[in-house]
């Protein structure tokens, strides 16, 4: 079984993977966010026509 060698690119993309995956999460995190404000406000709109 041959050892894998890792490049330089490999070794700084797995050094970054962390930071990738906080950004992505972060990122998730926003648009869950608006996104469910946005459900909450028009649930608020529609509550409010009805009275």
């Amino acid at each position: 079984m041959a050892p894998y060698i890792l490049s330089a690119e490999d070794l700084a993309f797995v050094e970054n993977l962390p930071l990738l995956a906080l950004s992505l999460f972060l990122l998730f995190a926003a648009v869950s966010g608006v996104l469910s404000g946005a459900l909450q406000h028009a649930k608020l709109l529609k509550t409010a026509k009805k009275k």
